[in-house]
């Protein structure tokens, strides 16, 4: 694979330009949730803990796996134990990192005079339940963004964590709207 800034900007403009598109589209599923999440202050004080924390663990795999496919040591399939062994890793720090989140701004967001006017039990239900869509969702996609990028010839460096942090952030209030659903307000 040969870096110049030409092949940089060559494979980047085009996938910015789709994540700005996806960017707009998230706004406005924001926009359309609007009336339910002002309702419901902690929701929306949540919106960013779920992307940001998203959009890291999709970078951190995504990277994990663009570097392992570059050095050799994964190959572009879900067959190898160094792939299956990514993969636990970004649900169990996924996983435990939205746990002690969720635990922590119940009481914390309080303090902030942010209202959680429903139970520990609702609140972790309806957050837990977004986050573990959020992380089956952004592992895999992280993965096989840089399995196709890999294949085409891109350097997936340049692809995985654009689209992956702008397809989690709709990704993250796609699923948070879904759990308010499951769950109920």
């Amino acid at each position: 694979m040969h870096y110049s800034l030409k092949n940089i900007l060559k494979e980047s403009i085009p996938i910015l330009t789709v994540c700005v598109t996806i960017a707009v589209m998230a706004g406005m599923l924001l926009q359309s949730e609007h009336d339910k999440l002002v309702m419901f202050p902690f929701l929306l004080a949540f919106v960013p803990v779920l992307n940001g924390v998203g959009g890291n663990l999709g970078s951190v795999i995504g990277s994990r796996v663009a570097s392992g496919l570059h050095v050799g040591y994964i190959q572009p399939n879900l067959k190898g134990n160094e792939i299956k062994k990514n993969i636990i890793l970004s649900f169990v720090i996924g996983i435990a990192t939205y746990l002690l989140l969720v635990i922590c701004t119940y009481w914390i967001f309080p303090l902030l005079g942010v209202v959680v006017d429903v139970g520990l039990f609702r609140f972790a239900g309806i957050l837990l339940l977004a986050a573990m869509l959020l992380i089956t969702a952004i592992t895999f996609l992280s993965v096989a963004i840089a399995f196709i990028s890999f294949k085409k010839g891109a350097d997936p460096d340049n692809v995985v964590i654009p689209l992956v942090t702008s397809i989690g952030d709709m990704l993250g209030i796609t699923f948070l709207t879904i759990a308010i659903r499951v769950i109920g307000l």
